[in-house]
């Protein structure tokens, strides 16, 4: 089987496509969402008439414009389209329900969406966000995330997100705790938080650094966009967890659902508990090392993108996406 792949976010190459390419599905990631958003489409036809792909998966919403052209292309060319509506429930209206009236299979993390989408007669299977054990993993020590709190995300214009800051990440911040943040958007006008010294801003945590950042600093924080569904949440828990970091995340029913408070992780809800869980645990490496253990054995055991790989080659076949 040949996938191609609309964009190669590391998200991707080191997780769901690269699991897909350890079981054997040949797979080539590509950039040209860039041209097709700028309104060419020969690069797209010419790639697909040399790659000959069995189908076309595009992730998330980096094809913002031309999106009937993509289609008429792929149809002409009788190449399926599998969305994964990466952003659901957030981008449902805007971007799902479009793709995937246009798509042989719509894939969701989100659980609850499912009805929906099969109540509009779109195929549907459900394909949550997890860890890879090839590149999540524990790490090594690393100078630039040796403080005892970090947070490494981007700064989005979400409201559960914003409600996440300020219950989470602000309240340390104002208590000037040893914490820096990495990632993109910290200072730019317009956000509804923006770091008020740059002392808290690290810069940016490549993807490959990600299992050093946990293994190096104390606690690493979470931040959801989403926090009432029972399977959405931010891919970043599985990465923290299968790092083996440990990890202080926002409330979700997502983590209620799926995990163990003070088992497998540790979650607030409201800025208070946030200074009580961190001044207890700073002072508790056993229990730290305890936990992160714990989290890293169970998303290991049950969200590993190898066995979200073999659901969704069995529902390509079920739908006759592939034969």
């Amino acid at each position: 089987m040949k996938i191609l792949v609309s964009e190669d976010g590391p998200f991707l190459k080191y997780g769901f496509t690269e699991a897909l390419q350890n079981c054997g599905v040949d797979v080539r990631h590509t950039e040209l969402y860039k041209s097709i958003n700028e309104g060419s489409m020969l690069p797209f036809i010419e790639e697909i008439k040399e790659y000959k792909p069995d189908l076309f998966l595009n992730p998330g919403t980096t094809i913002k414009k031309n999106f009937n052209k993509v289609i008429f292309c792929l149809n002409k060319l009788n190449i399926p389209y599998v969305y994964w509506a990466i952003d659901d429930p957030i981008e449902f209206f805007t971007y799902s329900i479009e793709n995937g009236k246009n798509a042989a299979l719509l894939l969701t993390p989100a659980v609850e969406c499912i009805p929906f989408y099969k109540k509009l007669e779109i195929n549907v299977s459900f394909v949550p966000f997890a860890c890879n054990k090839r590149y999540h993993y524990k790490g090594k020590y690393n100078p630039k995330y040796d403080y005892d709190i970090i947070f490494i995300g981007n700064n989005y214009k979400y409201d559960q997100r914003t409600k996440g800051i300020y219950k989470i990440l602000n309240p340390l911040i104002e208590r000037n705790y040893n914490i820096k943040v990495f990632g993109c958007n910290w200072f730019e006008e317009g956000y509804p938080y923006v770091l008020p010294d740059e002392k808290f801003y690290g810069g940016y945590c490549y993807y490959n650094e990600v299992p050093d950042a946990c293994a190096t600093a104390k606690i690493v924080l979470g931040i959801h966009s989403v926090t009432n569904s029972k399977t959405m949440m931010s891919m970043r828990t599985f990465e923290v967890l299968g790092c083996q970091g440990f990890y202080l995340s926002q409330y979700t029913k997502a983590l209620e659902y799926n995990f163990t408070n003070g088992v497998h992780l540790v979650w607030s809800d409201d800025a208070e508990t946030t200074l009580r869980l961190v001044d207890t645990y700073l002072k508790d490496a056993e229990s730290r090392d305890k936990i992160a253990k714990l989290g890293q054995k169970r998303c290991y055991a049950n969200y590993n993108y190898d066995n979200m790989v073999d659901r969704f080659v069995k529902e390509l076949y079920k739908y006759k996406v592939v034969r």
